[in-house]
């Protein structure tokens, strides 16, 4: 099984849920657009991005490429809500995944009730208990 992730778990779920993720082999994915936004909330505060790249590594966190086809999705997922401007991110990190099918994990559901699977870590967990 794999999940995509939103940046926002990485600030504020605690370690346990990345433990469980590991534990149960769940394949996670991060969007390069969503490490951008850790990197640079990281760089903000002059912590380290080796830190992070090794936490990633360490919980086999795959940061995964924006390309074409995932910003074609983006697009045509905000184009009936007119919203892109502001919530260009969100459609971005979501894009990758719809297109892979995998549920988005984040504490932010509001901005991703386009797609199908919105799970909070804590919710994931309980449906895959």
């Amino acid at each position: 099984m794999g999940i995509c992730l939103d940046t926002n778990v990485f600030s504020t779920a605690d370690r346990s849920f990345f433990d469980w993720v590991f534990e149960h082999h769940i394949y996670a994915y991060l969007p390069s657009i969503a490490y951008v936004e850790l990197a640079y909330h990281r760089l903000k505060k002059s912590e380290s991005i080796k830190k992070l790249n090794d936490m990633l590594f360490g919980y086999g966190i795959e940061v995964v490429a924006f390309d074409m086809d995932l910003a074609m999705t983006a697009a045509i997922k905000a184009l009936p809500r007119h919203d892109l401007s502001e919530n260009a991110m969100y459609y971005a990190i979501g894009a990758y995944a719809e297109a892979h099918s995998f549920p988005l994990i984040t504490y932010n559901k509001k901005h991703y009730t386009w797609l199908k699977e919105v799970y909070t870590p804590e919710e994931l967990i309980e449906k895959l208990s």
